[in-house]
């Protein structure tokens, strides 16, 4: 018997060691459809099937969860259509969970998605990366920045060292084959930089491999 959406989600979850309650979930669902229904008009995922989306947009955007600290401020760096970000919102309410793109339909979309799922720690920010002094208030430096898909990684870590408190973490959400640190050899970003871990995921039903590389701002 085919799952329904909700104990799709639940059992991915679960195939990874993640608890979200049922109403969590419903919001993930919601945010979901709207995400979907907005994709026929603008380009926001390249993933169209419901089900395939649960586990590459949702599922995947939740694997950060346990590498982020209690009551921490996050920004999602290149958000796109809110992923990671608002996923992480919904999970988290103890997070306050900022998004930062470039592209203002994209930033509509989230601004609408967050009102449909009722998301009061979710703030979205239209402007670009390397406009930081303009963007940033020094008092208000982030305690964890993620960015999925977005770019390798000593550009990442040129970008995300800005927004970073000391101390602060780089999370990394990458593909199969971007799992390693070649990359950074002769980087000089990567002395801003400790790897504190890498840790390799396996998407429970497309079997998709992901790497979350974490690091820790000197």
């Amino acid at each position: 018997m085919k799952l329904s959406l909700d104990a799709k989600i639940k059992q991915c979850m679960g195939a990874l060691g993640l608890q979200i309650d049922e109403q969590i979930r419903k919001r993930l669902l919601i945010y979901q459809e709207e995400l979907l229904r907005w994709n026929k008009k603008i380009n926001l995922t390249a993933v169209c099937d419901p089900e395939e989306s649960v586990e590459k947009n949702l599922v995947d955007s939740v694997t950060v969860l346990p590498f982020i600290p209690e009551g921490s401020r996050l920004l999602d760096m290149g958000s796109g259509a809110g992923l990671p970000g608002i996923p992480v919102a919904v999970a988290r309410s103890d997070l306050k969970v900022f998004s930062l793109e470039a592209v203002a339909k994209k930033i509509h979309f989230q601004r609408h998605a967050a009102r449909m799922v009722g998301l009061a720690n979710f703030s979205p920010c239209h402007g670009r990366i390397e406009d930081y002094e303009r963007l940033l208030d020094k008092e208000d430096l982030f305690d964890v920045v993620v960015a999925r898909a977005l770019t390798e990684l000593p550009q990442l870590m040129e970008w995300a060292s800005p927004y970073l408190k000391k101390s602060g973490l780089l999370i990394a959400m990458k593909g199969p084959r971007e799992g390693h640190l070649s990359e950074t050899e002769g980087n000089n970003n990567l002395e801003k930089f400790v790897l504190r871990a890498n840790q390799s995921i396996l998407l429970p039903v497309s079997r998709a491999r992901r790497h979350l590389l974490i690091f820790e701002k000197r």
